[in-house]
């Protein structure tokens, strides 16, 4: 399988997860049900399937955002964190048609910024400490 395909494939996959877990939070007398009792759904596949991000960080950088998803909504939650299509910037997040909810608390990490020469060479890097939100702390727009 070709890398691009694989990635839309994962990328589906951990979409249809997210869909689902949002059935799992809730009790099961709590669900809107049809007639016939099948659940009705207020999440479109709109509100779960959005591009992948750009994210280029590091091992380190990967663990350390998943320790605080894992202290905020559990080991499963974390288990499934993909920094490609778990997380984003605030600003990030609006580019994709989402809004990060009210009070929700920003999850730190950090990333390294180069300094290039006029020739593109890194002079220097320095260290940016960078705020991103968990698709559980938004909503689309």
């Amino acid at each position: 399988m070709n890398e691009p395909f694989k990635h839309m494939v994962e990328v589906l996959v951990l979409s249809i997860k997210k869909y689902m877990s949002h059935f799992e939070t809730q009790d099961e007398e709590d669900l809107d049900r049809y007639d016939d009792g099948a659940v009705k759904s207020y999440v479109s596949i709109g509100d779960i399937i959005v591009p992948p991000t750009n994210f280029s960080g590091s091992e380190v950088t990967r663990k350390m955002v998943e320790e605080q998803i894992r202290e905020r909504y559990g080991d499963k939650v974390a288990d499934e964190y993909d920094p490609l299509t778990n997380v984003r910037t605030f600003k990030n997040w609006k580019e994709v048609g989402h809004h990060v909810k009210k009070g929700e608390k920003a999850i730190r990490s950090i990333t390294f910024v180069d300094v290039k020469d006029p020739q593109g060479n890194t002079v220097k890097k320095y260290p940016k400490t960078v705020f991103l939100f968990h698709y559980r702390q938004v909503e689309k727009i």
